[in-house]
């Protein structure tokens, strides 16, 4: 575990100290012994069933955070595809549409909470991969609780960035309000406060990585942000922009006439581009 965690810590603005800062210091302390002394080598066990999630009402449970929990039924480890492992999955929306989606390990859990970012435009939760922690021996075995929400809209178009609040739920809000309803959520669940946080995203997640990083430095303990598609403008003004009208090029026909040649199978492709032959 200290392994990763070190691993875990590469974060921008923010470092494992956080967790431990000099007010806080006594409060981690003392978290980190009850742990310590509830634990057993099988994890920490839940408190209360994963169907009594349904029957909390946390609705106030986070000043400035309303949430609701829609659903929370019991994941076999054969069909967990972040390892091995029994979950109670939970689903809810955080106001005023955050769809999230949190796996709680019912054995094997060691106080440690992730999130995960998404990809693209968002619009899905997308709790069945971990683009950096994938593989990683405490996401495999279920030391981790795992959540992640849809940014606060449906599906990946971009029809929502006409809402104003739907616009900052995806730019920076959503990340922050699900942090402090997933680890709500965990405490009521398991007795206890998750002890340490990461954040794991590339693409749009090393976006949103790098935003929490900045705006909500305290969210997380350690951060990773992968390829994180931070500069927008240039994303989508550039990278975005010849893509499409490369792909717009080759299904209207003006790249045409593919003239396979050679013996034995073998395959050069002569490409007519404009009238002008390029191999």
């Amino acid at each position: 575990m200290a392994t990763l965690a070190a691993a875990l810590a590469l974060v921008t603005g923010a470092s494992m100290a956080l967790a431990y800062g000099t007010s806080g210091g006594a409060q981690a302390s003392a978290a980190t012994d009850a742990v310590a002394a509830s634990s057993t080598s099988a994890g920490i066990a839940p408190a209360i069933s994963c169907s009594g999630l349904t029957a909390l009402d946390l609705a106030s449970a986070v000043p400035g955070t309303p949430f609701e929990i829609t659903s929370a039924t019991e994941l076999a480890a054969g069909s967990n595809t972040l390892g091995n492992w029994a979950a109670c999955d939970v689903k809810g929306v955080i106001a005023p549409q955050i769809h999230f989606e949190i796996k709680l390990p019912q054995t094997g859990r060691q106080a440690n909470y992730l999130q995960l970012g998404c990809g693209g435009l968002c619009g899905n939760t997308t709790v069945t991969s971990a683009p950096a922690s994938a593989g990683c021996v405490p996401l495999a075995t279920g030391a981790f609780a795992v959540a992640s929400s849809d940014e606060g809209h449906y599906q990946g178009g971009g029809l929502f960035s006409t809402d104003p609040t739907l616009r900052a739920d995806f730019g920076y809000k959503t990340d922050h309000l699900l942090a402090q309803a997933a680890k709500a959520v965990i405490k009521q669940y398991y007795g206890q406060a998750a002890t340490h946080s990461y954040f794991d995203g590339c693409s749009q997640g090393g976006h949103q990585a790098l935003t929490e990083a900045q705006r909500y430095p305290t969210d997380f303990d350690g951060i990773i942000a992968g390829a994180p598609a931070n500069n927008f403008t240039a994303l989508n003004t550039f990278s975005h922009a010849w893509t499409a009208q490369s792909v717009r090029l080759t299904y209207r026909g003006d790249l045409v006439g593919l003239k396979p040649s050679g013996s034995s199978g073998a395959t050069t492709n002569w490409w007519r581009y404009r009238g002008r032959s390029v191999t």
